[in-house]
């Protein structure tokens, strides 16, 4: 049940992260510019990190070792991130978004690859279902109360708290046991991400899934820009931005229950989902000039 509560605090805080980042940024700059060159920032390096801390936690006897610093760095960054958004040059902002974005995999991918670690085999169909609830649930939940919350104390104790729920989540990771040294730990570090590599661009599952996520991310990532705008304009505060987009995840997620009731899959075997919006995000910038 730790791993489980771990899971939720950090992805929870990840998925609040990014609005609370853009409403600091219309606060510090007046404009969602500098927000939305950070967050392109944390998603490219996201994307540049990810195999990296993906092979190094698969070569460890001790991933949850690895992971409990990575957790701990990540929340000691981004509480730097926020509180010097504005107040230093735009250049080092990025320098601290691309450290603290290129561990962001481990809210994520890093927490769910060590669920074989923590459950037996029996157990794991129905671990994984738990897992993937506490996706969901900081993708509903998360921007709506960043924004909630921004607009009752300001956006850098929230801040604060998201790097506390981060913090609260490394005892869990600590705790993870220790595994048998994998077989291709002798292995280079290079060699074992080429062949991850190479076995995505061959198999052309992995490429179809991969053009479908990189669309769809296109699209949310410039609605997570622009929806504290539209909220500021429609409602007067940018806050209503974080409940914009959980709306939007809420009704997302029916539509994914509603073709697993109806047993319709689509051409593409693309999960239809609002309740994740994380991952590569190259619309940032366009969203930005939008903006």
């Amino acid at each position: 049940m730790i791993y489980f509560v771990g899971a939720l605090l950090a992805r929870l805080s990840d998925e609040m992260g990014g609005q609370t980042l853009l409403l600091l940024s219309l606060a510090v700059s007046h404009s969602i510019i500098l927000g939305a060159d950070v967050l392109a920032t944390l998603t490219v390096s996201a994307a540049v990190g990810g195999p990296l801390l993906g092979s190094l936690m698969d070569r460890t006897p001790q991933p949850g070792r690895v992971l409990a610093v990575t957790l701990s760095t990540y929340a000691i960054g981004f509480a730097l991130l926020a509180t010097t958004l504005g107040h230093i040059p735009l250049w080092a902002s990025l320098t601290v978004a691309w450290v603290v974005g290129s561990l962001t995999s481990t809210i994520s991918g890093g927490w769910s690859s060590r669920l074989p670690d923590v459950v037996r085999a029996n157990h794991l169909g129905r671990a994984s279902a738990v897992d993937a609830a506490s996706y969901h649930i900081a993708g509903l939940a998360g921007p709506a109360s960043a924004g909630l919350l921004v607009m009752a104390w300001s956006g850098v104790p929230v801040a604060m708290l998201l790097s506390v729920l981060i913090l609260a989540a490394v005892p869990a990771a600590w705790q993870m046991p220790t595994v048998p040294r994998p077989e291709n730990s002798t292995r280079r570090l290079w060699a074992t991400l080429w062949s991850g590599l190479r076995t995505s661009a061959i198999s052309r599952t992995l490429r179809r899934a991969t053009l479908v996520s990189a669309v769809s991310y296109f699209g949310f990532g410039m609605i997570s820009v622009i929806a504290p705008l539209v909220a500021l304009t429609t409602w007067g505060h940018a806050g209503f931005g974080g409940v914009l987009l959980s709306v939007l995840s809420v009704a997302a997620l029916l539509i994914t229950v509603i073709y697993q009731m109806r047993r319709k899959t689509p051409p593409f075997r693309a999960e239809i989902s609002g309740a994740d919006p994380g991952g590569v995000n190259p619309a940032f910038p366009v969203a930005r000039c939008i903006a």
